[in-house]
């Protein structure tokens, strides 16, 4: 008579988020997974291959993997397009239509590993609503000059319009009242023939700061402008970095 002795030994088997230490006499993994009843699906990874021999202290684990289609819906932004308007006075701006975002369906096959996402792949994509722009006026109206009056003559008219300024390559030059323009000094060119040498304090209405010029030449020249400031008037005000601007024009003397 012949007696053999097998010992079991330990081996851990990881399944199904479990790791579980079992004492086996199975010569492969598949010996073992078939001995603990594990059923392996079509996608489903095993850590060793099922022939490889498994001894004292194996670690065999299988993973799980299934793969489904997701779909998830994503905005397609819209595109902002300014028009002209030229019933819209210089400056404005108003929003004829509001822009819509579309949607995007998109199809994705995932893969899943133990229930955690591993990997994915767009398979679709189905636009099912397009997006709609957002259609913007812009003022091309030149501003209304405003004036209103206050006792006699012109002291105390206020006016209401778009400033600019004259570049250093004016310095020196002469304007049409025959004054030498001063980049430097406090003066102006205003349309108005009847204010010549006349003093008006000029009010930024984006930053409220004024300052007191003198008109010594006749424009702007530029539709739509009410005033050619000095630049050391439109750097008091602090025109120079927009370089136009709305302004209060108030006649003093």
């Amino acid at each position: 008579m012949e007696i053999i002795l097998q010992r079991a030994f330990p081996i851990f088997l990881k399944v199904d988020g479990k790791t579980r230490l079992i004492y086996t006499m199975a010569h492969t993994a598949a010996e073992l997974l078939l001995q603990q009843e594990v059923v392996l699906g079509d996608a489903d990874r095993v850590s060793l291959a099922l022939t490889a021999a498994i001894s004292n202290g194996s670690v065999v684990q299988v993973q799980r993997v299934t793969s489904a289609l997701v779909q998830e819906d994503v905005d397609i932004p819209f595109k902002t397009i300014q028009k002209k308007d030229a019933t819209l006075t210089q400056g404005r701006k108003t929003v004829k239509t509001e822009g819509k975002l579309g949607v995007m369906q998109k199809t994705y096959q995932v893969v899943y590993v133990d229930g955690i996402e591993e990997s994915r792949e767009l398979t679709e994509e189905k636009r099912l609503q397009e997006p709609v722009n957002s259609v913007v006026a812009i003022g091309t109206k030149p501003a209304p000059i405003i004036a209103s009056r206050s006792g006699s003559g012109t002291t105390g008219r206020v006016y209401e319009g778009m400033a600019s300024y004259y570049g250093s390559k004016f310095h020196g030059r002469k304007t049409a009242y025959g004054f030498i323009y001063d980049k430097n000094a406090l003066t102006c060119a205003f349309p108005d023939r009847a204010l010549r040498g006349k003093t008006l304090r000029v009010t930024y209405l984006k930053t409220g700061r004024s300052v007191n010029v003198v008109v010594n030449d006749l424009g702007p020249h530029t539709k739509g402008r009410l005033i050619d400031l000095s630049e050391a008037a439109a750097r008091a005000i602090g025109l120079i970095s927009a370089g136009v601007g709305k302004v209060k024009v108030e006649v003093l003397k």
